[in-house]
């Protein structure tokens, strides 16, 4: 049985013959267009990302070294604060009239803190700001809580003060002390 095709038949099936390929390499275009499409937003935003974090190396660089710092700081406990004060407040040859140590209490769940107050007559003030400026430069976690100035009558750069000096040391938990 033998089939006999039309000469327009023949045309449609040799058109269909080119244009069902055509056809498909369009959508096959189309189809690699949109996927490519995404795969450059993903690696846009790669990148962005990527830009992102090598802009903040440097700044978590820094936090990095302030937390080591810090640690660092409050790792050694700070020594008596009547006799460390005392030897401070002589290398700056300020007369201390008195000093009182007050009692230790919490901040927080992690620290514990050490007050002293002690009374100056009769100070200078450049002797007074070095001697603030050897606390805040001290290795230990210190920090002057109180500074009361009161000048004294006509003397000039004559001062009497009272400074109020408090002392973070790191409070060990019950784990830690457990623990060899």
């Amino acid at each position: 049985m033998a089939v006999t095709i039309s000469d327009r038949g023949r045309r449609t099936l040799r058109g269909l013959v080119v244009a069902v390929p055509a056809l498909l390499l369009v959508v096959g275009l189309v189809v690699s267009q949109i996927t490519l499409g995404k795969r450059r937003g993903e690696i846009e935003s790669l990148l962005e990302a990527r830009a992102t974090v090598e802009e903040a190396r440097p700044k978590v660089a820094e936090a990095k070294a302030r937390k080591q710092q810090l640690t660092q700081r409050y790792g050694t406990k700070a020594p008596s604060l009547s006799g460390y004060l005392d030897q401070e407040a002589r290398a700056e040859k300020l007369d201390v009239a008195d000093h009182a140590d007050r009692p230790e209490g919490r901040v927080g769940k992690r620290f514990s803190e050490r007050h002293h107050v002690m009374h100056v007559r009769k100070a200078g003030m450049r002797p007074i700001a070095m001697f603030l400026e050897r606390i805040a430069k001290s290795p230990y976690p210190l920090a002057v809580s109180r500074l009361l100035i009161a000048k004294r009558g006509s003397e000039p750069d004559s001062y009497d003060v009272e400074f109020g000096v408090s002392a973070y040391d790191r409070a060990e938990t019950a784990e830690k002390k457990d623990k060899p």
